[in-house]
């Protein structure tokens, strides 16, 4: 197992990589050059900016193996620190894309489209990559959607998708598999927080919030989505959008909140085959109310005011106040939606998660 050092600012790719002073100048040479259970150390001399697409595509090892691990570091190579920055420089397809490659791990990373790539994130046609992962990174600033994904089992902890031109996250035909997300931000994009298609997602203390369309909107080939301890604010459509089920077991959601959204909190569509779970959500000032379609708001509702300490846009903070009603409503007492410890509050939503620490 090597480390790998990469220094934008006074690296180059004819260095040997293997010390701070001998860096690479970029991403790709490293991603080209390390395997498996290689370790690659991102440093924050500068942005590193790309005209062509960051291809991940070689030398991971097969999903047995350890793995590549890209990480940010402090700016001489020494500390594990947030922020390394790659942003795109040029009308490209996306910053950065995956082929068919499995078991890479990213961490502290911003990966900016700088309003000029298509995508943030683009998974190729065809592909078979699996079990890539995602730790409080930052998905920003594509003309069309921040994902744009199709492979099985990915990972989302603690990051941000944000203020992209499209969906947060949209996934393309004939995908199978499912994302995990935990403890993440998906906001202020331009169309849907998350289109949620062909593919199952579990989703824990995560934000969906200021979209301009829903905050997930669930079509109808997607199945096994699961929802607990999460946020719906403030999007333009619904919170959670649910297209017609066609016997798909479409999701379950529980001990999470839904206000103030533009369409229903919960849109169901589906009087028949209603094959929610729902417990312990909340639901309050939503335009067109709680949801299209009564049972499927499930057992022990909660409403009232959830008294946000913010909801100002750009500063919002979701964790409720002393006075919420969201405070102890949920089972065993936790607080419902996706919230840091509160003092005083009897335990944070999440289960335990308190992230949002980008």
């Amino acid at each position: 197992m090597a480390t790998y050092y990469v220094d934008p600012s006074g690296g180059s790719d004819s260095n040997a990589g293997t010390s701070f002073g001998a860096a690479w100048a970029t991403t790709q040479k490293a991603a080209d050059t390390a395997v498996t259970g290689d370790v690659v150390r991102l440093c924050k001399t500068a942005t590193e900016t790309i005209s062509a697409i960051l291809d991940i595509d070689t030398n991971n090892g097969a999903l047995n193996t350890r793995g590549i691990r890209f990480h940010s570091y402090s700016s001489d190579g020494s500390t594990k620190e947030a922020g390394y920055k790659i942003q795109a420089s040029a009308a490209i397809t996306a910053v950065i894309e995956f082929t068919n490659i499995d078991r890479t791990f990213w961490d502290g990373v911003i990966f900016d489209a700088n309003d000029t790539a298509t995508y943030v994130l683009y998974n190729h046609d065809g592909d078979g990559s699996e079990n890539n992962a995602f730790e409080n990174c930052i998905f920003e600033k594509a003309t069309s959607h921040g994902w744009f994904h199709r492979s099985n089992n990915w990972f989302i902890s603690n990051c941000e998708i944000r203020d992209n031109g499209g969906n947060g996250l949209d996934h393309k035909s004939a995908n199978r598999g499912g994302i995990w997300m935990w403890a993440t931000k998906v906001h202020h994009n331009t169309g849907h927080g998350w289109a949620l298609d062909r593919t199952g997602a579990q989703i824990n203390n995560c934000m969906f919030y200021r979209n301009g369309g829903s905050g997930v909107k669930q079509d109808s080939n997607s199945g096994n989505a699961r929802v607990t301890s999460s946020t719906f604010y403030g999007n333009t459509d619904d919170g959670w959008t649910i297209l017609d089920a066609s016997n798909r077991n479409p999701v379950a959601i529980m001990n999470s909140t839904f206000v103030s959204n533009g369409g229903y909190g919960l849109r169901s569509q589906d009087t028949d085959r209603q094959s929610e779970i729902a417990s312990h959500n909340h639901h309050y000032q939503n335009t067109s109310g709680a949801t299209d379609v009564a049972d499927s708001l499930g057992v022990d509702l909660i409403t009232g005011d959830p008294s946000f300490t913010s909801t100002t846009d750009g500063s919002e903070n979701f964790a409720p106040t002393a006075s919420s009603a969201l405070i102890n409503a949920g089972p065993n007492g936790m607080t419902i939606g996706a919230v840091p410890l509160v003092s005083g509050g009897g335990g944070g939503g999440g289960g335990g998660m308190v992230g949002f620490g980008i």
